[in-house]
């Protein structure tokens, strides 16, 4: 009679303990690919809104062609109209970049824009021409797809000046460059804000304070997207439409490069 072979013990041992070694090594780079993904994803789906908008505005002869704050509250307005909006955060509940995760309690179904009401029931949140500033975004828009949507001046407080086009935005060296020569500056969460991080991704944005207008970022070009650590990312408004930054130069432009 013939006996059977099989697997020892310690044979067994070794297979599971190397396919816990190629897990153990694998498994994070994986689980870090698709986070990218869906933050790229988010943003480019966060960017053609904006764009669309955007070019409904410069056809109706809104959109913002200077940085001033009357400008830039005409296009907040504008913004609330045309997104599929789900309610408000003021930025006393998520200030941006604090990386502040809002409670449900943080969440406003109604908002008064200029003295108008938009939502049921009474404002909690009001906002007026001088509420928005180079150093002020406004409070959040959040929309049925969970992206919020916030706003801000752009060049230097107090300094009205007329904005470049997105092509000549997207030509720049710097990001410092495309925040100052920008019309409006739009703040995109593309995962919500009950999820963290709710911060730049540090290269594209401060880690601490929201004073981006001076801030100075300069990438290598064509370098890898592997840094993607944030989930609020920039759109620039030049005269004529959006742009994600400078092409390569930016977190939001190297997205923008990659997805296209």
């Amino acid at each position: 009679m013939r006996l059977k072979k099989g697997f020892t013990l310690a044979e067994i041992l070794i297979v599971l303990m190397t396919i816990g070694v190629i897990a153990a090594l694998t498994i994070p780079s994986v689980m870090k690919g698709v986070v990218e993904g869906q933050l790229k994803t988010g943003y480019k789906k966060a960017f053609n809104a904006i764009s669309n908008i955007a070019l409904a505005e410069k056809v109706a002869g809104f959109l913002p062609t200077t940085n001033i704050s009357s400008e830039t509250m005409r296009l907040f307005e504008m913004l609330n109209a045309d997104l599929s909006v789900t309610g408000y955060v003021s930025n006393t509940d998520s200030p941006v970049n604090s990386g502040t995760v809002v409670r449900g309690d943080g969440f406003k179904n109604t908002i008064k824009i200029n003295g108008r009401t938009y939502g049921p029931g009474e404002a909690t949140i009001n906002v007026t021409p001088t509420s928005i500033t180079t150093y002020n975004p406004s409070p959040w828009i959040v929309t049925d797809d969970n992206i919020a949507y916030s706003i801000m001046c752009a060049g230097t407080t107090g300094v009205a000046a007329r904005c470049l086009t997105k092509d000549q935005i997207s030509n720049l060296t710097t990001q410092s460059e495309a925040i100052q020569n920008s019309c409006t500056i739009v703040i995109v969460d593309v995962n919500g804000l009950q999820k963290g991080p709710n911060k730049f991704d540090p290269q594209a944005g401060p880690e601490s304070g929201f004073r981006i207008n001076t801030h100075n970022s300069v990438l290598p070009a064509n370098s890898a997207l592997d840094t993607l650590t944030g989930d609020q990312y920039l759109i620039f408004l030049g005269s004529d439409g959006a742009s994600a930054g400078p092409r390569q130069n930016t977190i939001t432009g190297r997205i923008m490069a990659d997805l296209k």
